[in-house]
């Protein structure tokens, strides 16, 4: 069966270069093809996009974008690495982090000292943190680690998520480094054989840059360029059946090069599986990895062999153990939105221009005979869940139909079209995190002289609520995102973003403010470019948080950096609005002189709090004055299904 992908390169004695196109664990994907060529003593070399932070490991740089990584790979600046951080220090710790992003180094090293002064330990290491650490997240370190016990050493190039154009010259460098003469991505799902025009695209921006980046490589002949796909039925939101037209249409057009199924009995194989069964057993285990294996081995339906997949429903099939090869260019040329993304400078704005593609695109009909419903991936948010894919289609984690709806109903475009976002752990939410919302709804409009179309409620990734609350009463994000949209369904302008809570940064284990705010102005003026300009960002915040976060509103770069500051497309969109509480000291008439993009709510909210919900649910005291009814009725089911759970 190996022999049968093997025909499809155009020599298997030629030197190739595997890359994982979809990041996390797809270069694992790439093992059965990689072997069965020889491994490195045939000059075959692996690479994959990364996930983890390699800039913070040693290895040799290929380019800024692409590091070697080894099995003795260290740290290079362990102290940057850290626990027991608190709140307050956690929100200078995403400014600074924010800045640093940008190659502000002067502001980052503001913001860092102002957690020094705080008075939190900003040294020592975390485990956490560390891609390196017992639980960091570096499918590429732990590859090459089971190669040296094999023996071997093996080094696992690691591609860093950026624009196509960096993308496209980083792979040149790569290619000529080695001296490859085929090129073969491998995408652990079909994500990559969406053409744009599907209702759901699952997560394509990763493996759409790649694809493009390849695609315009001129060091490697067209017919060098390959794309192979396993795990067909993997993602549960992506319509299976238009991918087999496009399998199909892709058939028709000459392009497929080799379809086999992987056998549990090949060594090839068997070498795929022991890889896989090393890693897993030192980090994250891969839903796509664990469920190909599984139809491997022969399992089929709702079969779990992943801890991550229960409580879901999944649908293991023989499918999913089929290798499909195809030419890269003739797919290139069939993905709708590609020729677009060829000169993006950041993965941003590839996904940007991906969202905007698709809300514009006439869509395809799914067989629902052959497909889960449309709206599976809210019962079964497989896919939304895996951290392999952490950067998912921004589009499809950010509701836009209400915005879309008032737009629709506005007489005539104002000056300023104004949208909301607050963040928090939302664990869970309660009745003044929709009254903030709705009262800096106020602000806004009273003062700015805007159009408030929308709002959202943003909810932090499980990595920051981990570090703040205990394991029982840290509620999964998948819950809290329920939550909230139990809170919003009855609003017409407010909503749930879910982009946060699917989205891990780097050391900070959540997205900061500036990256929230960013992701939802850059989203709404690709989906809505008739209004682009008119579009203005608002992040909502508490008084204790407010003295933090406001300086970043007061310089552009903190958000766009320098190139796209100075272009003046973004200036002066973000803003910040203060509501006070009760029992939290006001923002003083200063703080507001100092940043005028600052707004505050002359209104200040009743002492109202998640963690006084905790507590009385803990003793079993009603909280239908600090939640509203329908909130209050999903948590009394989420504690009777957790209750009923075999201990």
């Amino acid at each position: 069966n190996m022999q049968a992908l093997l025909q499809a390169l155009p020599s298997a004695k030629q030197r190739t270069l595997i890359i994982g196109c979809g990041g996390g664990y797809d270069v694992y994907c790439g093992l059965p093809l990689y072997f069965a060529l020889g491994g490195a003593e045939a000059c075959c070399h692996l690479a994959n996009l990364t996930f983890s932070d390699v800039l913070e490991v040693s290895g040799a740089r290929i380019t800024d974008c692409c590091v070697e990584v080894t099995a003795d790979a260290v740290l290079l600046h362990p102290d940057r690495f850290r626990s027991g951080i608190s709140e307050e220090a956690e929100t200078l710790f995403e400014i600074a982090s924010s800045y640093e992003r940008q190659h502000n180094y002067t502001k980052a090293m503001e913001f860092y000292k102002k957690a020094e002064k705080c008075g939190h330990d900003m040294k020592g290491n975390s485990d956490r943190a560390s891609p390196l650490g017992a639980q960091g997240y570096f499918p590429e370190y732990h590859l090459s680690n089971w190669f040296a016990s094999q023996g071997k050493r093996v080094p696992i190039y690691c591609l860093r998520r950026v624009g196509v154009k960096q993308l496209r010259e980083t792979l040149t460098a790569l290619v000529r480094h080695l001296n490859v003469e085929t090129v073969v991505l491998v995408d652990g799902g079909t994500n990559s054989l969406c053409f744009g025009d599907e209702d759901d695209l699952g997560s394509p921006s990763e493996d759409a840059s790649v694809i493009a980046a390849v695609r315009s490589l001129t060091c490697v002949p067209d017919a060098n360029k390959l794309l192979a796909c396993v795990g067909f039925g993997v993602g549960l939101t992506v319509s299976h059946s238009l991918v087999l037209e496009n399998i199909a249409a892709l058939t028709a057009a000459g392009a497929l090069r080799a379809c086999s199924s992987l056998i549990a009995s090949d060594p090839c194989v068997q070498q795929f599986f022991a890889a896989y069964k090393y890693a897993a057993s030192k980090m994250q285990q891969s839903i796509v990895c664990s469920s190909i294996i599984a139809a491997i081995q022969g399992h089929i339906g709702d079969y779990h062999s992943s801890e991550r997949t229960k409580g879901m429903q999944l649908y293991i099939n023989p499918l999913m153990s089929l290798g499909w090869v195809f030419n890269l260019c003739a797919v290139f040329e069939k993905i709708q939105y590609a020729p677009l993304i060829l000169d993006t400078g950041s993965l941003v704005e590839t996904a940007m221009i991906i969202a905007g593609h698709h809300a514009a695109a006439q869509k395809r009909t799914r067989y629902v005979a052959f497909d889960r419903p449309a709206d599976s991936a809210a019962v079964h948010p497989l896919s939304a869940l895996d951290c392999e894919s952490p950067s998912q289609d921004y589009l499809a984690t950010t509701p836009l139909h209400k915005v879309a709806a008032r737009l629709k109903a506005l007489p005539q475009a104002p000056r300023q079209l104004a949208l909301l976002v607050a963040t928090g752990s939302y664990c869970p939410p309660h009745l003044c995190h929709t009254e903030m919302l709705e009262c800096a709804r106020r602000v806004v409009e009273e003062e700015c002289a805007a159009v408030v179309i929308g709002g959202f409620m943003s909810p932090s990734h499980d990595n920051y609520v981990r570090g703040k609350l205990s394991a029982a009463e840290a509620l999964p994000a998948a819950q809290r995102c329920e939550l909230c949209e139990t809170a919003t369904s009855v609003s017409d302008w407010l909503d749930v973003d879910r982009w946060e809570s699917l989205t891990p940064a780097p050391n900070l284990g959540t997205a900061s403010c500036s990256d929230v705010a960013r992701h939802l102005l850059r989203l709404v003026r690709a989906a809505f470019p008739q209004h682009a300009d008119s579009f203005h960002v608002y992040f909502v915040c508490g008084a204790d948080v407010a003295p933090s976060v406001a300086g970043l509103f007061d310089d552009d770069t903190a958000f766009f950096g320098d190139v796209e500051a100075d272009d003046g497309a973004a200036r002066g969109r973000l803003h910040c609005v203060c509501v006070g509480r009760d029992g939290v000291a006001p923002l003083s008439p200063s703080v507001v002189a100092r940043h005028p993009r600052l707004l505050r709510a002359t209104q200040s909210l009743p002492d109202v709090s998640s963690s006084e919900v905790r507590r009385r649910l803990r003793q079993g005291l009603p909280v239908d004055d600090l939640v509203c009814h329908s909130v209050a009725a999903k948590l009394s089911s989420l504690a009777h299904a957790d209750s009923s759970k075999p201990r």
